[in-house]
C-alpha cells in the first residue's frame, strides 16, 4: 500500500514518468498473484483497476494517447466480464 501512496504524491508532484513506471509494476504483479482467497481477489482487482486508470492519466499527461486509450480499454474489458459493471460508471467518473 505504501507503494500506491507514494505514487500518488508522484502524480500530485507531475512526476508522470515516475509514477506510470510504478503503476506499470503494481499492475503486473497484481495481474500475476495467484490463490487470492473471493476476498482479496475483489481488492487485488479495485486496485488494478485503479492503477490502470491512474496509469492512463500519466500517459494523458506524457501526451502517450495510445498507452493512455489501451490502460482505458482495459478497465472496460475487466469490467465488462467480471461483476464491476455497476461500478464503470463510478471509476469513469473520477
Amino acid at each position: 500500500m505504501s507503494c500506491v501512496i507514494t505514487e500518488v504524491s508522484c502524480l500530485q508532484e507531475g512526476k508522470y514518468k515516475r509514477a506510470a513506471l510504478q503503476y506499470k509494476k503494481i499492475v503486473s504483479w497484481l495481474e500475476h498473484e495467484s490463490g487470492l482467497s473471493d476476498e482479496e481477489d475483489t481488492k487485488a482487482k479495485s486496485l488494478r483497476l485503479a492503477a490502470h486508470l491512474n496509469l492512463a492519466m500519466c500517459h494523458l499527461k506524457l501526451k502517450e494517447y495510445s498507452q493512455a486509450l489501451e490502460n482505458c480499454n482495459k478497465v472496460v474489458r475487466v469490467c465488462l466480464f467480471s461483476s464491476c459493471t455497476s461500478n464503470l460508471t463510478v471509476y469513469l467518473l473520477l
